[in-house]
């Protein structure tokens, strides 16, 4: 294969072959209707996390255009994370755990409604390093404990809500001494979110997760 001259296109050098290719084929910028150039650069804007609306300045592009390419950055790294498990936590540091509904909404309130589903995650707020997985409907004691035992390394202080998953109304049951995590060597405190964003007895809260 050569490189065309206008540098867009691979072509093959064969005699009587028309093989070409785009450069940008079976690569991250496939599909994308940007410039190389440009795409590098609104990945560049989305990293350093900077507002769509500063990108959309700098560019000149439109804010369709940047919204759809943020949204596509996420999702490439979204899938990623949920392919790749990472693991938080450890002796010394503290795990916030949570689970948020996820609702995906039909293309303009139109056609086929779709069920709510789950999503379970964590952060350790010495590292930043957060996961997520997917529990669609199952937010039961077994499936959660199974999630946090993947991705919380042993010797975490957890910190959750009252989700009876976690810990029962009079707090006698918890992550410290639940059956499907023995062996673990978790600490737990909890928050309960009826009466306080933070638990005033200990200052135990999940703001962190809560605002990934």
């Amino acid at each position: 294969m050569r490189l065309s001259p206008n540098g867009k296109r691979f072509r093959c050098c064969r005699s009587g072959c028309r093989l070409e290719r785009t450069y940008k084929k079976g690569s991250f910028f496939e599909g994308q209707g940007l410039t190389i150039q440009d795409a590098v650069l609104l990945l560049w804007f989305w990293a350093k996390r900077e507002p769509s609306t500063h990108a959309q300045q700098m560019t000149g592009h439109s804010s369709h255009t940047l919204t759809d390419w943020y949204s596509f950055c996420r999702d490439i790294c979204s899938r990623e994370m949920l392919r790749s498990p990472m693991q938080v936590g450890g002796p010394g540091h503290i795990v916030e755990i949570d689970e948020t509904s996820i609702k995906k909404k039909s293309k303009n309130n139109v056609g086929a409604r779709h069920p709510d589903f789950w999503l379970f995650g964590g952060v350790d707020r010495t590292t930043n390093m957060f996961f997520a997985s997917v529990v669609y409907e199952d937010r039961t004691k077994p499936r959660l404990s199974a999630e946090i035992r993947k991705f919380v390394l042993p010797g975490s202080h957890i910190m959750s809500d009252m989700w009876p998953s976690y810990v029962t109304a009079d707090g006698r049951h918890n992550i410290e001494n639940n059956p499907y995590l023995e062996g673990m060597d978790y600490s737990h405190q909890w928050v309960n979110h009826s009466t306080n964003f933070v638990n005033p007895a200990n200052g135990a809260h999940t703001q962190r997760i809560e605002g990934v």
